[in-house]
């Protein structure tokens, strides 16, 4: 579990005169079923002494994640799969050393 942080200055904030960086913030928790739960951050004490500011128009159901991890198929054959779930380990059941390589967030500003 943890918080991660994000730059991010939305469409619609034309001039910013808030501090600090426009972004937000996501704080994951587990869950008592071994998922995650990702939360935004809204508080302002959240907030103090990240160099970040979020603006309300940034919405949590406007956001998906997705993850890049890297694994190896055989010693000198490093692969790089992207996505939400874990289809990789069961399409690909003998690689082992699944590393998280980035956490990236999708924001949807239609």
């Amino acid at each position: 579990t943890g918080k991660y942080h994000f730059t991010f200055r939305h469409p619609s904030i034309q001039e910013c005169q808030e501090p600090g960086k426009c972004g937000f913030i996501l704080q994951d928790t587990e869950q008592d079923d071994g998922g995650v739960k990702a939360e935004l951050c809204t508080k302002s004490e959240h907030y103090t002494e990240t160099g970040l500011h979020v603006h309300d128009i940034v919405s949590a159901s406007d956001m998906s994640w997705y993850g890049t991890w890297s694994g190896s198929t055989a010693p000198d054959n490093k692969i790089r799969v992207v996505g939400r779930t874990w289809w990789w380990k069961h399409w690909l059941p003998n690689v082992t050393d699944w590393v998280l390589k980035q956490f990236c967030i999708d924001y949807n500003v239609s």
